[in-house]
C-alpha cells in the first residue's frame, strides 16, 4: 500500500505543478516550442475527455473518478498478494485520476498544455500520461501474469 499511495501522490503532486506552471507561463496563448517540429507547450482548457468528446460532462468524470478509486482501493485491501507492476499501474491510474478529477471538482474544465506535433492528437497533461501509462503496466500483467497455482493436497 505505500508504495501505491507514495507513486499516486507524487503523480499528483507533479500534476497540480506543471498545470499551474502551464497556467502561469502559457496564459498568453501562444504556443511555447520544447522540441522543434515533435513537441510544443501551449494551454488549453478542456470540459470534456480527449479531444473534448462528452464536454459538461463535469460530475459525472468526477463520480467515475471516485468510484474508480473507490474500486483500486477496496481491491488493494482485500485482494491479495499483488505483483508490483500491478501495484505500480494502478498508483498511476489513481493518480491520474485524482490529477484531472480535482481539476474538474474546482473549475468544472482540466488543464492541458502537452501537445504532440508529429501527431494528430489531443492536447494532455500529467495526469492523463499516467492514465495511459498505469493502463498500458495493467494490461501488460494482466496478460503476462501467470495463473495462481493451487496447492496439492
Amino acid at each position: 500500500m505505500a508504495v501505491f499511495a507514495i507513486l499516486a501522490l507524487m503523480v499528483v503532486i507533479l500534476d497540480r505543478l506543471t498545470k499551474a506552471a502551464a497556467i502561469q507561463y502559457l496564459s498568453d496563448g501562444h504556443a511555447q516550442p520544447f522540441i522543434p517540429g515533435v513537441l510544443d507547450f501551449q494551454l488549453v482548457f478542456n470540459e470534456g475527455a480527449a479531444w473534448g468528446i462528452f464536454a459538461g460532462a463535469r460530475y459525472a468524470f468526477v463520480a467515475l473518478a471516485l468510484v474508480a478509486i473507490v474500486v483500486v482501493l477496496v481491491y488493494l485491501v482485500t485482494a491479495r498478494p499483488h505483483a508490483t507492476i500491478t501495484v505500480l499501474a494502478l498508483g498511476l491510474l489513481i493518480g491520474g485520476a485524482i490529477g484531472n478529477a480535482v481539476d474538474r471538482f474546482q473549475t468544472g474544465r482540466v488543464v492541458d498544455f502537452i501537445h504532440p506535433l508529429f501527431i494528430d492528437f489531443p492536447l494532455f497533461n500529467i495526469a492523463d500520461s499516467a492514465i495511459t501509462c498505469g493502463i498500458i503496466l495493467l494490461a501488460v500483467a494482466i496478460l503476462f501474469s501467470k495463473p495462481e497455482q493451487k496447492p496439492k493436497d
